[in-house]
């Protein structure tokens, strides 16, 4: 009899999840996949709160509202949108996603798909992925975003940058400590504390456009994708 399948963890962006271009249609394909895949292994899904998160917390910036808040406001949008997918995967998901990483460890394993969002202030869902693939020990993770994979540069800003498809994870922990500021709403393709929790677990991570679904189910697969690879 074969060993059971470790899991795999996937943190969709927010921002890949709903775009406002054909979302619908995007969502009907995404949720089958995840249910096909999820009956290959245990996979758990981390979603994030992309444009309407960082729309909240402009706003709530603005009104002077503190870090703690803004970030609590982030988390709540994560979980609406954690149930929304949760609701679309019908049977595969448990109705009401976990709220802690703790809650989401006990159920993956019972269902084909486990989808949460946020946790707590502090903890981007990059992080939280990143906490619950160590938690599980994860055969690997996969970071899904609005690019292709990792760059030597911003792409957006300079049509010349280069993907680069192999980092090592020391390199990549580098370009994301120089990166970020751990201030709420930040964008970048990982975080810190996610990033040291993979490094500390030696999990592999794989960067990929999550609305290429061919890429995302290849890189979820472990077979090969166009993206980065980022191996410890």
């Amino acid at each position: 009899m074969p060993a059971p399948r470790r899991p795999v963890v996937l943190s969709l962006g927010g921002s890949v999840l709903l775009t406002g271009e054909h979302d619908e249609a995007y969502l009907a394909d995404l949720t089958t996949l995840l249910h096909e895949v999820g009956e290959k292994h245990p996979l758990a899904v981390v979603v994030g709160g992309g444009r309407t998160a960082r729309e909240y917390i402009a706003l709530g910036r603005a009104l002077g509202l503190n870090e703690s808040e803004l970030d609590e406001l982030g988390i709540d949008v994560t979980r609406l949108h954690a149930r929304l997918l949760a609701s679309l995967l019908h049977t595969a998901a448990p109705p009401r996603p976990p709220l802690t990483v703790a809650e989401a460890v006990g159920e993956v394993g019972r269902w084909p798909v486990v989808v949460m969002g946020g946790t707590e202030p502090g903890h981007t869902t990059d992080a939280v992925a990143a906490l619950l693939a160590e938690r599980l020990r994860a055969e690997r993770m996969v970071n899904a975003t609005r690019t292709a994979g990792v760059y030597d540069r911003d792409p957006r800003k300079f049509p010349e940058a280069k993907r680069l498809p192999l980092l090592e994870l020391s390199v990549f922990r580098k370009m994301v400590i120089e990166g970020t500021d751990g201030h709420a709403g930040q964008e970048f393709p990982f975080d810190r504390l996610g990033v040291e929790r993979l490094a500390r677990a030696r999990i592999p991570l794989a960067v990929v456009d999550g609305r290429d679904l061919p890429q995302l189910r290849a890189a979820l697969e472990g077979k090969s994708f166009e993206g980065t690879l980022v191996q410890p």
